[in-house]
């Protein structure tokens, strides 16, 4: 008999309703960004420029009769070649302010009818909870489009049908048996068999989706969302996922990702971790995408990204890179496929141990560097300047004889610099504290604060990670254990 899990939470009427429309109440203040945001940034700059004038410059001394010193070239070394590792300079500042027009594609016609969206969440079934939890969401997406009931093309209710299917795709056969009998019959089960070998010698959580990719027998109309097991979507980001597939004309499209599920604020040093990946969606993956179609790099998320039949069948999933979703994204990208952002949300929880977040983080790093890209194993040596611009300071304070010189230039460009991660630390802590809702006033405050200080923190712990990937790559796929 398999055994017992307790079904997901259960929640107050209140609750329900909230969370059927705190996606479409977020929407509609992220509509105004490229108003406020602006507004923002200017606000940390007449904030931080005072408060590092009279305040930070410790053992620094600004000379503003002059544009260049002796110590001016260290310095733009340090902080110039750093940003080269950005999309474009204050990449982030400006996908802050970049127009979120969430309702776009819904005024649009249809470019291409969809055929069959495949709901895809994979999985080892290894956090059978975490699976339950997520696809209680599900029974109520399945009436956002419900089956037609007649053939008459010319029936209005038939143009708001959509075949919807929903899958879970498992990796280990044994599994199968604890997972089943908690699954809506409407879901449909691809397990993966162990005798399964691709061509090309795929593994781990690409085998299983290039083993789903074959039993799915897609067609070039045809689209696939996939999912981790602890991604939460709604009917606000399944909606969307359809209309960027009829109206946008793109190949593959992503989405923002929020992680606060579970344990949000728990811990500052995880929450934190995660935030940076929401600033990241924004100037690491959103802006490219909107400004030249295309990631930088391979950069794509594995969790919440939408693809077309026909790039699925082009560039396939058989691959043995650790970090699937970087190859696949970076093979498509060579092919010339176009991508997209879709404005809406889907949702994860933390990491809760560091060990977990050191090894998840690993893997991401050490699958990122083997795909062999030239630009992004430049951009991964460039956060060694983040670290020097540390240890630089560092010096400057406590080791330094003489004070360091500079023009008056370089410390607006610094002020300027940390008025960005200022802002985009705000920006996404309050807008993941107002989609989780009751979160008091000062706790926002409190948040903000958190993620000011422990951003930078982060990083550090990051360029450290990164180092340690690359010298010891893993030697298998771990997977984070979840609630």
């Amino acid at each position: 008999m398999p055994p017992a899990f307790p079904a997901a939470p259960s929640k107050s009427p209140e609750r329900i309703k909230f969370e059927e429309e705190r996606t479409k109440r977020l929407m509609r203040i992220w509509q105004y960004n490229y108003i406020f945001s602006p507004i923002g940034l200017v606000v940390c700059f007449l904030i931080l420029y005072p408060l590092t004038s009279t305040y930070l410059l410790i053992n620094t001394r600004i000379d503003a009769t002059v544009w260049w010193t002796p110590d001016t070239l260290l310095c733009v070394l340090i902080g110039g070649v750093g940003q080269l590792a950005c999309v474009v300079p204050f990449g982030t500042a400006i996908a802050l302010c970049w127009p979120i027009r969430p309702w776009a594609y819904r005024e649009k016609k249809v470019v291409r009818p969809l055929g069959t969206l495949y709901v895809a969440l994979v999985t080892r079934g290894e956090n059978v909870q975490t699976i339950i939890n997520t696809i209680s969401r599900w029974p109520a997406l399945t009436k956002l489009f419900p089956p037609t009931t007649t053939s008459d093309p010319n029936d209005t209710n038939k143009a708001k049908t959509r075949n919807i299917q929903f899958t879970i795709i498992l990796d280990s056969t044994p599994t199968a048996t604890t997972l089943l009998p908690h699954l809506p019959p409407f879901v449909r089960v691809i397990t993966v068999p162990s005798s399964f070998t691709p061509p090309n010698g795929g593994k781990y959580k690409a085998r299983a989706l290039e083993y789903a990719r074959r039993e799915f027998g897609l067609g070039e109309s045809d689209w696939v969302l996939h999912l981790d097991e602890e991604t939460e979507i709604d009917a606000f980001g399944l909606r969307a996922c359809v209309e960027f597939a009829e109206g946008s004309g793109r190949d593959v499209g992503m989405g923002t990702l929020f992680y606060n599920t579970r344990s949000h604020w728990h811990n500052p040093f995880y929450t934190t971790a995660e935030l940076t990946r929401v600033i990241g969606d924004f100037g690491g993956f959103r802006l490219p995408l909107a400004l030249y179609n295309r990631p930088y790099s391979g950069w794509l998320h594995g969790s919440f990204i939408l693809v077309r039949g026909a790039v699925e069948n082009a560039v396939t999933w058989d691959t043995e890179c650790l970090a699937e979703d970087f190859w696949f994204g970076l093979q498509a990208a060579r092919l010339s496929y176009t991508f997209g952002w879709i404005e809406a949300l889907a949702r994860e929880q933390p990491p809760r141990t560091l060990p977990d977040l050191f090894r998840q983080r690993v893997r991401w790093f050490s699958g990122i560097w083997s795909c062999n890209s030239s630009l992004t194993r430049l951009s991964y040596i460039l956060t060694i300047f983040y670290l020097m611009g540390v240890l630089h300071t560092l010096y400057v304070i406590l080791l330094r004889e003489t004070p360091l010189v500079l023009p008056r230039w370089m410390l607006l460009w610094a002020v300027a610099a940390a008025s960005e991660g200022v802002w985009a630390a705000a920006f996404c802590s309050v807008s993941q504290d107002f989609d989780e809702g009751g979160v008091g006033a000062w706790a926002v405050l409190g948040h903000v604060g958190c993620a000011v200080l422990g951003v930078p923190c982060y990083r550090l712990f990051e360029c450290g990670v990164l180092g340690w990937a690359v010298l010891r790559p893993p030697r298998g796929f771990y997977v984070v254990k979840k609630v």
